[in-house]
């Protein structure tokens, strides 16, 4: 941290600090494009997300996993370009594997709820993916659950619209490969029923 490796950020829930990639850091590793992160919900989030992926692969789900800054760097995408400021950019996207058939997984990790006229935007695109063949969100709450399973309901999502799958944050990390999970009709059902799975 004094040499500049890593940069600490503090200010986190119960006075948790986060680390991450300093500018010598990035150069010792070759990393091209190392992020600076000021607001804390956007720490917070990048956390959680980081938490979601470690859970993720310890049971063998996340191949080939794309973090949202790749994609937007990808993407070329900027803010203040009207043509693709509205395209939906997941927090990451994976190959996940069921009946050992690899599928397009886009994962969308939400601590703190969404407006939902943002949400129903974001699904409208999504609903128009026919190449990704699930869309998984982490919710942090019965609140958010109900708001993405509501929402997912309204689009109307065509035969070649990827699923809706929803998983309680908390549950993933304390159960992982037991944990639940909810299609679009908020049914219950193991995440080795949705995704190949391993013990952790």
């Amino acid at each position: 941290e004094k040499e500049n490796f890593i940069v600490r950020s503090k200010g986190l829930p119960d006075s948790m600090s986060a680390w991450y990639l300093g500018a010598k850091g990035a150069k010792a590793i070759q990393a091209s494009h190392p992020s600076r992160y000021t607001n804390q919900n956007i720490i917070l989030h990048e956390v959680s997300l980081s938490e979601v992926r470690l859970v993720l692969e310890s049971i063998g789900i996340g191949e080939d996993f794309t973090t949202e800054s790749d994609l937007r760097r990808e993407y070329q995408w900027r803010r203040d370009d009207p043509a693709i400021a509205n395209r939906v950019i997941p927090d990451g996207i994976f190959v996940a594997m069921k009946n050992s058939n690899p599928q397009m997984v886009a994962l969308e990790v939400e601590i703190q709820p969404k407006n939902w006229a943002r949400l129903n935007k974001i699904f409208t695109e999504y609903a128009k993916m026919s190449s990704i063949a699930k869309v998984f969100y982490i919710a942090g709450s019965d609140a958010i659950a109900n708001l993405v399973i509501r929402e997912w309901s309204k689009i109307r999502p065509s035969a070649h619209s990827p699923n809706l799958f929803v998983c309680f944050f908390d549950e993933l990390k304390q159960k992982k490969e037991n944990a639940r999970v909810f299609d679009c009709l908020a049914i219950p059902t193991p995440i080795s029923m949705i995704f190949d799975c391993k013990k952790s």
